[in-house]
């Protein structure tokens, strides 16, 4: 009984760790598979699909049928449409810039749309998902850190409190 006890102690927390970076990895390959679909969504028809914060469906609406297809523990209901989830169940970010470029902008204004995006690619869309605690974090160091080894790298660092936002930048 005592050895089987070892055995578990011990193979939980592996297997935990499995799983979390296999949502990771999970992720890591929808983001780039969604981000192909947006790639041929704009050489088809010249612009990305744009992004609202009014509308999180933009992605289904844009890509489903034509470009990819989602599983259904990929989507979630909303307003006659779907929200694209990932592993955790959260909607991917996704935004587009090239939309919100107005050719009559100065350079004084366009910077300050710049300021106020932060995109990390402005000409094309930002892509990510907020990760296993849900917390955008934007690059920064997440508050929320569960003190899991989330790089899978071996051992608990302060690295690990880096890779929660899963990104397409």
């Amino acid at each position: 009984v005592a050895i089987l006890m070892l055995l578990v102690g011990i193979l939980v927390p592996v297997v935990s760790g499995m799983r979390a970076r296999a949502k990771i990895q999970l992720a890591k390959t929808r983001i780039k598979a969604i981000g192909l679909a947006i790639d041929e969504f704009n050489l088809k028809n010249g612009h990305y699909p744009e992004s609202t914060s009014v509308k999180p469906t933009s992605l289904y609406d844009a890509l489903n049928e034509d470009f990819m297809e989602f599983s259904r523990e990929e989507l979630r209901p909303n307003g006659g449409s779907y929200e694209v989830l990932d592993p955790w169940g959260i909607p991917y970010v996704y935004t587009e810039f090239h939309s919100k470029f107005n050719k009559k902008l100065n350079k004084q204004q366009h910077e300050a749309l710049m300021a106020s995006l932060k995109p990390h690619n402005p000409m094309s869309y930002d892509m990510y998902s907020t990760g296993p605690d849900g917390i955008e974090t934007n690059g920064a160091r997440d508050p929320q850190h569960n003190g899991e080894d989330d790089d899978g790298d071996g051992k608990v660092d302060e690295e690990d409190e880096l890779v929660d936002d899963i990104t397409n930048y």
